[in-house]
């Protein structure tokens, strides 16, 4: 039986989230209602929501989910499918217990298998996308700014699709560590070492042919400007803003851009024409062996401890890489 209300969080203030309850949607023609039981802190999550200021009713946050559905009017997806699922323009966020399911932003998922390491198709899913705006990558060198999440799922695709080197750049040690786990060639901690020596001594003074920024920082966007090969390729992934003013405007050493001419490939996944099927591929790659993204889970927490967790995943403390709430 179907509750009438349901738990909903949201940021109520700076790093703060407030517990509402609210009443359980009803779905209309062609939609689903999905009871949600898995729920992965992104990144995203704490540029743009984490330390909102804005309206009392508190903004919407996370959007990486995953769950059951328990009623449904389309004809496209059965009651008892699992899935994952993306918030929809009209819902309230994804830190709910229950969510209406739009078939545009939904993804099936086997019925098989931790339903933990399934949701983290989602972010591994928009990387897939990233790497298919690029073009052939079999022998390239390529560096990546950044080895959260999003940094090492980069790292683990590109050691499965041929590039020659995979160089990966974090100041947090336990990171790399994790980056030669998942298929790196090369480590370098920027605050002990020269990042710009250290890339030219690995490539040999040709520099790197694909630069991924996936670390959302000024510094590191223009790092990936100047480390880039002449005429190579700069992947922008990472958001470089400011969660409670998101018009603040970057500088960019523009001298890089004139040295090296590189193309610039923006990427946002959930922004493209289909945001899902480069999520269900992944789902799909996933199923047949190819890679599981859920080795880079590092924490579990239950739903009502969703606070602490975005505490922790903030923090980047503790060796916190990928963080899955449960449901209670």
């Amino acid at each position: 039986m179907i509750p009438k209300t349901m738990s909903v969080m949201r940021t109520i203030a700076p790093q703060k989230l407030g517990l509402f309850q609210e009443k359980i949607p009803e779905i209309k023609n062609n939609q689903c209602l999905i009871r949600l039981e898995r729920w992965s802190v992104c990144g995203s999550d704490i540029k743009s929501g984490w330390d909102h200021k804005k309206n009392t009713r508190g903004y919407p946050i996370c959007h990486e989910l995953a769950g059951t559905i328990i009623e449904t009017k389309s004809e496209k997806f059965n009651v008892g499918q699992r899935v994952i699922a993306l918030p929809s323009p009209i819902d309230i966020g994804g830190l709910c217990e229950f969510m209406v399911g739009i078939p545009e932003y939904m993804a099936k998922i086997p019925n098989e298998g931790d339903l933990s390491s399934w949701v983290t198709c989602q972010p591994a899913g928009t990387v897939l996308y990233s790497c298919q705006q690029i073009g052939t990558i079999i022998g390239k060198k390529v560096l990546i700014l950044g080895q959260g999440g999003i940094g090492l799922s980069f790292a683990a695709i590109f050691a499965r699709s041929g590039a020659s080197q995979i160089i990966c750049s974090d100041p947090i040690d336990d990171r790399l560590s994790f980056s030669k786990k998942v298929g790196a060639t090369h480590v370098i901690n920027p605050s002990k070492a020269s990042i710009d020596d250290a890339v030219a001594e690995i490539t040999d003074g040709s520099m790197a042919d694909i630069v991924i920024e996936a670390a959302g920082y000024e510094q590191t966007l223009n790092d990936a400007f100047r480390l880039v090969k002449q005429y190579g390729k700069v992947i922008i992934f990472g958001m470089v803003r400011d969660g409670n003013n998101p018009s603040t405007l970057t500088s960019i050493a523009t001298h890089y851009l004139l040295q090296n001419c590189p193309t610039i490939i923006p990427t946002v996944g959930g922004r493209s024409a289909d945001p899902i099927a480069h999520i269900q591929a992944m789902v799909d790659l996933k199923e047949r062996g190819w890679w599981d993204p859920g080795e880079l889970i590092t924490h579990q927490l239950p739903f009502s401890k969703a606070q602490q967790a975005y505490e922790m995943y903030a923090s980047r403390k503790n060796g916190v890489v990928k963080i899955v709430l449960h449901d209670d």
